[in-house]
C-alpha cells in the first residue's frame, strides 16, 4: 500500500494546491517499507494526474483540497484523508496504529 502526504519541511502542508512536495510511504505488514519525498507541482493538472499514474497512491493524506481534485482521486478510488494537520512522521504513525486523523472519505 502506498500512502501519499503532502507536506513542507516535515509538516502536513495545509493548501493542497500550493504544495510542491509529497512524501510516500509505502506500507508492508502495517509497517513503513519506504519512504521518498518527491517534489511535485499540483497546480498543473496533468503534472497531479501522471503522478498518481506513476506512483500508485492508495490514500491521501493532505490538509484542505479542492473539489476537482477530490473527484479526481475519487475516480481512482484513492481513499482521501483531508483536514488533517501536524508533524508528517506523528501522523503517519498515528494512521498505521488506527488512530482517527482529519475526516475519511
Amino acid at each position: 500500500m502506498i500512502i501519499a502526504i503532502t507536506s513542507k519541511n516535515e509538516e502536513i502542508f495545509q493548501y493542497f494546491d500550493k504544495n510542491t512536495e509529497i512524501i510516500l510511504f509505502e506500507i508492508e505488514n502495517n509497517m513503513i517499507k519506504d519512504k521518498k519525498i518527491i517534489s511535485i507541482n499540483l497546480e498543473k493538472y496533468s503534472e497531479f494526474d501522471n503522478f498518481l499514474a506513476l506512483y500508485n497512491i492508495n490514500i491521501l493524506i493532505c490538509g484542505k483540497i479542492d473539489g476537482d481534485k477530490k473527484n479526481l482521486l475519487r475516480e481512482k478510488k484513492i481513499e482521501i484523508i483531508p483536514n488533517v494537520s501536524g508533524k508528517v512522521d506523528e501522523i503517519i504513525i498515528k494512521y498505521l496504529s488506527g488512530e482517527k486523523i482529519g475526516n475519511i472519505e
